[in-house]
């Protein structure tokens, strides 16, 4: 399914259209997947990848492509689509490779933050944020995401983003940035 994706027939689009309900996990991603290659995003589409980056299937033998990372990919198709930058869709780039452990949690976290922030945190702004509130509600959500997590290294992208945009990167000063403790404490 993700071949006819990547082979980019339109030929294929109604028979890759079939398994986007089916009940099998992985073919529904693939589905998905593969029409996002064919600009198709529509809600079902949109689902199922926000769906595999929260909670991808099991692993099996035959994912060995992009590190074996559903998250990964999904995250790939998903950033490709107008969706992407929904609070639901961010919140499932946040959730889902916080979950995730060792190398392959690892790489699912890379690649899912990577992804989430050139996407929220786009080029450089027009006029930097003066204050927390200046931020789109999908930003905000993203800092106080970061601002709430312990004191561990950012993710890949963050702090280039952060810093491209005025806001901080030092988790102490992204809690009081974001109003989660006052300035000082």
């Amino acid at each position: 399914m993700v071949a006819l994706g990547l082979l980019g027939e339109p030929a294929t689009v109604p028979f890759i259209g079939r398994y986007l309900d089916s009940p099998i996990a992985e073919l529904r991603w693939a589905s998905a997947f593969a029409l996002t290659r064919f600009g198709i995003a529509v809600p079902a589409v949109v689902d199922a990848l926000a769906q595999v980056v929260a909670r991808p299937p099991e692993k099996t033998a035959s994912m060995s492509f992009l590190s074996g990372s559903w998250r990964g990919l999904a995250a790939m198709a998903l950033a490709d689509t107008s969706e992407a930058t929904t609070l639901q869709a961010v919140d499932d780039m946040l959730a889902g490779p916080a979950a995730g452990t060792g190398v392959e949690g690892f790489h699912d976290r890379h690649c899912a933050a990577r992804m989430l922030f050139g996407l929220v945190f786009a080029g450089d702004p027009a006029e930097p944020p003066h204050v927390f509130g200046d931020l789109s509600d999908v930003q905000q959500r993203v800092v106080r995401f970061l601002a709430g997590q312990d004191e561990v290294a950012l993710p890949s992208g963050a702090t280039e983003a952060l810093r491209r945009w005025k806001v901080p990167t030092r988790r102490a000063d992204l809690r009081v940035y974001a109003g989660m403790v006052q300035g000082g404490r």
